[in-house]
């Protein structure tokens, strides 16, 4: 498991209150996404290509397909871990 030196855990993003029925329906939304973008990042950090360009003049580009709605998100994620 690869865990970045940026991210301290454990460690609290989101606090919620409200009626537990409609807290709990956006739940399993909300977790697919965070799963999603922090997969992402953590995909793009752990990958031995961007050290392979490292100093030399080639660009790490972010132009995997993505599900319709989740580009900026995705490339939010990439940019997030350099």
């Amino acid at each position: 498991m690869y865990l970045s030196p940026r991210t301290p855990c454990p460690q609290d993003l989101l606090a919620l209150a409200g009626p537990a029925r409609e807290i709990i329906t956006g739940e399993r939304t909300a977790l697919n996404f965070l799963q999603r973008m922090s997969g992402t990042a953590t995909a793009t950090a752990g990958a031995a290509f961007t050290e392979a360009v490292t100093g030399l003049p080639a660009r790490i580009l972010d132009t995997r397909k993505t599900a319709p709605g989740l580009r900026a998100p995705d490339k939010a994620a990439v940019a997030a871990v350099g």
